[in-house]
């Protein structure tokens, strides 16, 4: 019985080491261009 606990726990950390390299992860990006200094309302 001891030896169905260890194989079972083995297994368990076998199948967490495995998931662990997979990367999940999403990433957004928000960007914006300041064009209130592009243009100069006074010429110069």
């Amino acid at each position: 019985m001891k030896r169905l606990f260890v194989m079972a726990g083995l297994f368990v950390l076998l199948v967490m080491a495995a998931s662990a390299q997979e990367k999940k992860f999403g990433m957004y990006a928000v960007g914006f261009y300041n064009q209130e200094n592009l243009f100069d309302t006074i010429h110069d």
